[in-house]
């Protein structure tokens, strides 16, 4: 699926996109406006990429982390929806390590 989506064009990525999403929150929302802006990446194609992970530093938590790279800087939306990826998502198990901390 990723190497058939980095052969279509920013646009045609963009679209399917606003389809899936508009999908989801079929009659949740009465409108689901087309994004202001975006940035479309092909990792598949960059020699240099090779995919990506997230990273906590040891001694670190995980989950404070996680809650601070989630935070939109500018959400015009906020009724909609954002996604930053799994990296912006604490885990469960980041959520009960962060819990037992003093």
């Amino acid at each position: 699926y990723a190497s058939t989506m980095e052969s279509l064009t920013d646009e045609q990525v963009v679209g399917e996109a606003m389809d899936v999403i508009r999908e989801a929150w079929g009659s949740k929302v009465e409108h689901v406006p087309n994004p202001i802006d975006y940035a479309v990446t092909r990792w598949g194609q960059d020699k240099y990429a090779r995919g990506s992970f997230s990273f906590v530093q040891p001694g670190a938590d995980g989950y404070v982390e996680a809650l601070k790279i989630s935070r939109p800087i500018f959400d015009p939306y906020p009724a909609i929806s954002s996604s930053g990826g799994k990296g912006t998502k604490p885990s469960r198990r980041q959520q009960r390590e962060s819990q037992k901390r003093p």
